[in-house]
């Protein structure tokens, strides 16, 4: 690793002994090599395009995820294919082929953004039913029931067109104190009359311990963070919030999952549709969505990746089009109230991105 004139590239050489009888999986798995992945996770937290590329993969590609063990056969192993992508940092020539596919699966696995917040999600469940628990029973005590009552006010006069039971606004409360750094590290500090709401009774809840309850979890709250401020590019945050809150859900409200039937559309199944419909437009009418008069209606909007995609994409909706088109052609309807207040966040974010304008999404 030490600098020269004219030398571009320094190596890490890091050799990976699988002892007789072990498995690659248990060899790579072992305490022995928990530095090698540090080294790694160092590497990548320097550079931005070595984060990308295992975004990339981990977002883009399932199969070398099964992670053969070491010597046994996998025709339709990708390895090679992994191997071009990151090709610019990680260098696998003298590996063999079983041994190259295991590694870079293993790298994908602990290191993505993707599978890493998988891992989170997994350990929400627990604390999300205990948060849950203690704020139904600081909802029906004397010194604590005013607070509840003047965010279920707020509620129903910041969600637009849906009646909101209290059970629901109480779920919220819950699953936004524990989603709320994956929230945060991806939209910021939000600042309409609903996130204004929901911090001010969190806020005013600390002191009765509810915060407690995350206790356990600050380390994975930091890490979080950390990893969501590395996520640069408009594709990969929808996928990463898609992939985070139909996993969130699923695990912690997985009754309200299957009788509403929630489930997400894949960011490819997004763009397809929306450049089909731009299509269709132009054949038969010789209209584009940004056209005037057309309008666009999302009815069951989720976070709000079809509509912030649209608002993301230049060739759907021009510059000179979009602010009208978002504020008066631009429509979207959900029944979640987290993944309503997520959506407003979302397409409001897009917006922001590419005008640089900060305008709440007043439609939803």
């Amino acid at each position: 690793m030490r600098k020269a004139e004219g030398k571009e590239r320094g190596y890490i050489i890091i050799p990976i002994a699988v002892p007789k009888g072990v498995s690659g999986r248990q060899a790579l798995e072992s305490g022995v090599y928990k530095t090698v992945w540090q080294v790694i996770n160092a590497i990548k937290a320097h550079d931005d395009r070595f984060a990308a590329k295992i975004n990339q993969l981990a977002l883009a590609k399932k199969d070398y995820l099964q992670q053969k063990d070491i010597g046994q056969e996998n025709q339709q192993s990708p390895a090679n294919e992994i191997a071009e992508a990151l090709e610019d940092q990680l260098e696998f020539s003298s590996l063999n082929p079983a041994l190259k596919n295991f590694v870079l699966a293993k790298i994908v696995h602990d290191l993505s953004e993707l599978e890493y917040w998988t891992n989170w999600i997994d350990t929400t469940q627990a604390v999300v039913q205990r948060t849950q628990a203690r704020m139904q029973d600081l909802s029906q005590r004397t010194e604590t029931k005013p607070i509840f009552d003047r965010f279920f006010h707020a509620l129903k006069n910041n969600v637009r067109g849906m009646p909101v039971k209290e059970e629901d606004a109480l779920e919220m409360l819950a699953l936004h104190q524990v989603s709320r750094p994956v929230f945060d590290s991806l939209f910021g500090k939000q600042t309409s009359p609903l996130a204004n709401a929901l911090d001010s009774v969190l806020d005013e809840l600390e002191k009765y311990g509810l915060a407690k309850e995350l206790d356990g979890m600050q380390p994975f709250f930091r890490e979080v963070q950390i990893r969501a401020q590395g996520v640069k590019d408009a594709e990969t945050k929808q996928k990463i919030l898609i992939h985070f809150y139909e996993n969130f859900f699923r695990k912690t409200i997985p009754r309200k999952v299957r009788a509403l039937g929630i489930a997400y559309s894949p960011i490819e199944a997004i763009d397809y549709i929306l450049h089909a419909v731009q299509e269709l437009l132009r054949i038969h009418w010789n209209k584009t969505l940004g056209s005037p008069g057309i309008q666009i209606i999302e009815p069951f909007a989720g976070t709000g990746a079809f509509l912030a995609r649209l608002i993301a994409d230049k060739s759907l909706i021009s510059d000179k089009e979009l602010d009208f088109k978002y504020q008066n052609e631009i429509f979207g309807n959900e029944i979640l109230p987290l993944a309503y207040y997520a959506a407003q966040a979302n397409i409001a974010a897009d917006f922001k991105e590419r005008t640089g304008i900060a305008k709440p999404f007043g439609n939803l």
